[in-house]
């Protein structure tokens, strides 16, 4: 895992940090599934309609176009347990993981819809109690399957990269930004080359 922040916010974040620990919120799927949601809470009314082959249950990124408020809500009680960064609800919420469930054009309004709605919940705590100020961390996973190919296992010269690595990445953040998150956190990818591209892109997030 991997953090990259924007300018505006890199100073108050160092100036915290050197007083304290920072607290990082917990799992959001977990909770999620707490609330056991039905194929129908998970379309809501924009996606009642999507195709019948394509259960969305399980998709808990696309909560935040369907169910913003519990979303909203998750993030609000992490605050309220004394987290000081929540993530967005996007560890999923680009192209290649949204494929399988046909849902690949719906990752722009994913992206923004999660980065607002953590941004309101940590905007209203942040109001409450200005000595103490909550951040939002775009969060984005390493994707559902394989992106880092080798021809040869043995040589180097025949490992490929996707493509779509290198594009689901900087979509992602580019989305999530125009909500005003602190931060990007990269989940770990398994080879050096995926990993070295949303390094590069983290960089772009940061300047």
């Amino acid at each position: 895992m991997s953090v990259a922040l924007q300018t505006n916010t890199t100073e108050l974040l160092h100036e915290l940090l050197a007083k304290r620990i920072l607290i990082l919120d917990g799992a959001m799927g977990t909770v999620v599934q707490m609330h056991k949601l039905n194929e129908a809470a998970y379309r809501g009314d924009r996606f009642a309609a999507h195709p019948a082959k394509f259960e969305l249950i399980g998709m808990h990124d696309v909560l935040c176009l369907t169910q913003p408020q519990l979303i909203e809500k998750i993030h609000h009680d992490y605050f309220e347990a004394g987290a000081d960064i929540v993530e967005t609800n996007t560890f999923n919420a680009q192209a290649i993981s949204l494929r399988r469930y046909g849902l690949s054009h719906a990752a722009y309004d994913i992206n923004r819809a999660a980065a607002e709605a953590a941004r309101r919940a940590a905007d209203g705590f942040s109001r409450e109690a200005v000595s103490k100020p909550r951040f939002v961390a775009g969060s984005i996973g390493p994707t559902d399957h394989t992106i880092f190919k080798s021809i040869y296992f043995f040589d180097p010269s025949g490992h490929r990269l996707e493509l779509a690595a290198w594009t689901t990445t900087p979509e992602q953040m580019k989305r999530m930004k125009e909500a005003g998150p602190a931060m990007i956190e990269e989940w770990s990818r398994t080879k050096k080359p995926p990993r070295h591209t949303a390094w590069l892109h983290e960089k772009e997030f940061a300047d």
